[in-house]
């Protein structure tokens, strides 16, 4: 009995110890991931609209919406000016309700 205790306690501590790896494997995936997504929207912003407009309008609407969040708002008015109406009005709904659901006081 006492074996398999230890043996339990064991196999609990190997497991905690590869929960704390995945924690932190996540943890830096997701960091690098958000760094890829600021530089990739710094490029963006770098372009001129009537460029990266293009490439707006054939990305999905969500996907837009959330380069555009992270842009100045000089530079997602540009790209938006060159979306087609649809997309700009389906990327603006987006924006609009990413935070309706947050608390308020």
């Amino acid at each position: 009995m006492e074996k398999s205790e230890a043996d339990i306690l064991l196999n609990l501590e190997r497991l905690e110890a590869a929960e704390a790896k995945l924690a932190e494997t996540i943890h830096n995936v997701s960091g690098a991931s958000e760094k890829d997504l600021m530089r990739l929207t710094e490029v963006y912003e770098s372009m001129k609209a009537k460029d990266s407009a293009p490439l707006f309008e054939k990305m999905s609407a969500e996907f837009a919406a959330g380069f555009l969040a992270k842009m100045s708002p000089t530079s997602a008015a540009g790209i938006m000016a060159g979306l087609s109406s649809e997309k700009a009005y389906a990327v603006s709904v987006i924006l609009a309700g990413r935070n309706a659901n947050a608390p308020k006081r």
